[in-house]
């Protein structure tokens, strides 16, 4: 069933960010009003040759539903092994019982497959994967198909304005006849990585060549940013990424349409409520992972330098309460 027809617009998501949209960050803007949520970038690869660790990366729970699962790699059968290894469905489930357990289990809360064809970070570039994809439309074509055929849930693609020869536009073209659910464009040029001007007229015009939800990504920090962006670019909705970090009460302030600053003591409030889900989830291993959380969360303080030289070094829920407090 396709989730992206049914939800309101503007649709507000948070973008996937490798090493950041967990499960506990997912929570979070979930409960500050975002509408979607993706996962880390995962990788194709790993969930066909050893899917533990990537599946116990993608857990979820319900409250972040509609959840999608983003991929990323350069093979069209890593693509389709990846999907049935996450709907539980492979063809020989007896020879690899634990990952299709598990790919089960991880199901329930699955709601759509996302196809990375924006990264532009080096290590992922040389894979031949993420943004590289798009300027080379056969097998960027060919993923789409594989990934379309392994599964029923609802399917988006991720990717740039422009990637080598291939802008946005005629790579949406070239998908034109395969039925793609929603796509996510950020307004930079794979060159430009997350720095420089936003380009609003590519993900304009992209509705010629696109029928469903577009989203536009890139530059949205507050409120203003947000709203400027949906009405230069009239996307059906926003993917916020870095603008959420340390303040995922933007979803909030963006739906509602007032910039709410928040002091202090609300703050370290929703920073404390952070740190204890992210410690429930994963133990020890969350308490280290917030620690670029809580310097994003203490970002504008007058005493930041100091508590994020402290913050860096926290290994205990109690250490975290006591420098906060």
């Amino acid at each position: 069933m396709n989730f992206w027809k049914k939800l309101k617009k503007p649709i507000l998501a948070l973008a996937p960010m490798a090493g950041i949209t967990d499960s506990a960050f997912r929570q979070m803007c979930k409960s500050f009003g975002a509408d979607v949520v993706y996962s880390e970038m995962a990788s194709a690869a790993a969930l066909c040759f050893n899917p533990k660790k990537t599946l116990e990366m993608l857990a979820s729970d319900k409250k972040e539903r509609p959840y999608v699962v983003q991929l990323f790699g350069n093979k069209p059968e890593h693509f389709a092994a990846a999907v049935k290894v996450l709907t539980g469905n492979l063809k020989n489930p007896k020879s690899n019982p634990p990952a299709g357990e598990a790919g089960i289990q991880n199901l329930k809360f699955i709601d759509g497959i996302d196809i990375n064809f924006g990264c532009p970070v080096k290590k992922v570039a040389k894979q031949g994967a993420g943004a590289v994809l798009m300027d080379r439309p056969k097998e960027a074509r060919e993923i789409v198909k594989a990934v379309l055929g392994a599964s029923d849930l609802p399917v988006s693609i991720k990717i740039r304005t422009l990637s080598g020869k291939t802008d946005a536009l005629k790579f949406l073209e070239l998908l034109s006849d395969l039925p793609l659910a929603a796509v996510m464009i950020h307004g930079r040029t794979m060159s430009q990585g997350h720095a420089g001007d936003v380009d609003c007229r590519t993900i304009k015009e992209a509705r010629q060549y696109f029928g469903g939800v577009i989203l536009a990504n890139g530059g949205v920090t507050d409120k203003k940013t947000a709203l400027d962006l949906l009405e230069s670019t009239g996307a059906d909705g926003l993917g916020i990424a870095r603008g959420a970090l340390g303040k995922p009460w933007v979803f909030d302030n963006i739906k509602n349409k007032k910039e709410k600053i928040k002091n202090r003591e609300e703050i370290i409030e929703i920073a404390l409520r952070h740190v204890k889900l992210a410690h429930k989830l994963k133990g020890e291993a969350g308490i280290i992972e917030m620690r670029k959380h809580l310097c994003w969360y203490v970002a504008g303080q007058p005493e930041a330098s100091e508590l994020r030289r402290k913050l860096v070094l926290v290994s205990s829920l109690k250490e975290i309460k006591e420098i906060l407090k």
